[in-house]
């Protein structure tokens, strides 16, 4: 019986060592693997970073910022001083009567507004957003 127990417990701890070496072994592959993609996507930033210049990066966010910055203060700065008018498209909804049966169709319509110009939101927001990106930078240094 002590002899069914020893061989019982020799085959059950070789077993489990055999699988934790098969285990080790996949886990080693598996960081090769790992460690093969980590140098290619290296390889491939800086490959990405040769091509373009950082100055090139430098000139495209300080245009888009110029930009902004004269759509929403420059330009609403000089068209109120020179009474340039403000002309919106507003869209007037249609409708339909008798459940569908006879239809008005929507049409555009063009309304004057006080001389001046008008800042959207999506140009405010971009202007919040890169005047918040730039005190943050600041407050970083």
């Amino acid at each position: 019986m002590i002899d069914l127990l020893t061989l019982g417990g020799g085959a059950a701890s070789g077993f489990l060592m055999k699988a934790w070496a098969q285990a080790q072994s996949y886990r080693h592959e598996q960081f090769k693997m790992m460690m093969q993609q980590h140098q290619a996507v290296e390889a491939s930033k800086k490959a990405a970073a040769d091509r373009v210049s950082i100055e090139a990066g430098k000139f495209a966010r300080r245009l888009i910022v110029i930009s902004i910055l004269a759509g929403t203060v420059y330009v609403g700065f000089f068209s109120g001083w020179f009474n340039l008018p403000v002309i919106v498209e507003t869209e007037t909804s249609g409708f339909s009567i008798f459940w569908g049966l006879f239809e008005i169709p929507s049409r555009d319509k063009f309304i004057e507004l006080a001389p001046g110009w008008p800042v959207f939101e999506s140009v405010k927001s971009s202007l919040l957003a890169i005047v918040g990106f730039y005190f943050g930078q600041g407050a970083a240094k």
